[in-house]
């Protein structure tokens, strides 16, 4: 009996083949693989980016495994040869109905550019790589936005400034360091904001929860120190939102 490809379809765990049992013995029966045949700038791109993992000497005797299972698919797939230049607009201009397709290429381009092979002196692969500090990206982001919006300079010392210290056999100096400082001058501030890479989204949480106790202490404190009545916490959030307020019992500050 040979095989032919045909449409299989999954219901509630049972598979259905579209097949006529009269034609069984002419034609075999109908089944289905997953087929990565199509020697195209789109699947080369997908080999090549596999091939670069395979060369990872640091993985798991499963992965590894699950890497040559996913070769075979490509076999009749050729190579990236192109300069690599040509890999962005190569993704750019490949469509397909699959909705994995696009992700599982942005993937690919990101093994091929950005995982970081090569060889040590003893001949050993090795692998480099850097770490990003998401946090300091966000402040240097809102601190570029209101540097572009707002017509005041925006402030952020270079070293923290220390303000107490405590008199115990060696004195030990307690610094502060806010994170935005809007018109600093002779000591007294317009503005001062902290930014906090926390989620932010107060139709989905209890708003009280969303700010915690040491946040509001530390920022009431900046606004003391720099002596201003205008300061507020910044988070990223899907969607815009006008300034909370949130009112202190007590305290004449305008704490957004």
């Amino acid at each position: 009996m040979h095989l032919r490809k045909s449409k299989v379809l999954s219901q509630k765990g049972k598979l259905f083949f579209e097949y006529n049992k009269k034609l069984i013995p002419i034609e075999g029966f109908p089944t289905s693989i997953d087929d990565y045949k199509i020697d195209n700038p789109a699947n080369q791109i997908i080999k090549t980016a596999i091939l670069k993992i395979q060369e990872y000497t640091g993985l798991s005797k499963n992965n590894r495994y699950s890497v040559i299972q996913l070769l075979n698919h490509f076999e009749n797939v050729s190579d990236y040869k192109k300069d690599y230049i040509n890999l962005k607009p190569d993704v750019l201009n490949f469509h397909s109905t699959n909705p994995y397709y696009a992700i599982t290429l942005e993937y690919a381009l990101k093994i091929i550019l950005d995982f970081k092979l090569g060889y040590s002196s003893e001949g050993g692969i090795q692998w480099n790589a850097f770490l990003e500090n998401s946090n300091d990206t966000f402040e240097k982001y809102v601190r570029k936005i209101l540097e572009r919006e707002l017509d005041h300079k925006i402030n952020k010392w270079d070293k923290p400034k220390k303000f107490a210290e405590i008199n115990w056999k060696q004195q030990i100096g307690q610094s502060l360091l806010a994170d935005i400082i809007v018109d600093f001058i002779d000591g007294k501030a317009r503005a001062v904001f902290d930014v906090k890479n926390k989620y932010f989204s107060p139709t989905e949480s209890n708003p009280s929860e969303l700010t915690s106790v040491a946040d509001i202490y530390q920022l009431l404190f900046y606004s003391t120190q720099l002596n201003t009545d205008i300061c507020g916490l910044i988070y990223p959030s899907d969607d815009f939102y006008e300034p909370i307020t949130l009112d202190i019992m007590g305290v004449d500050i305008n704490f957004f």
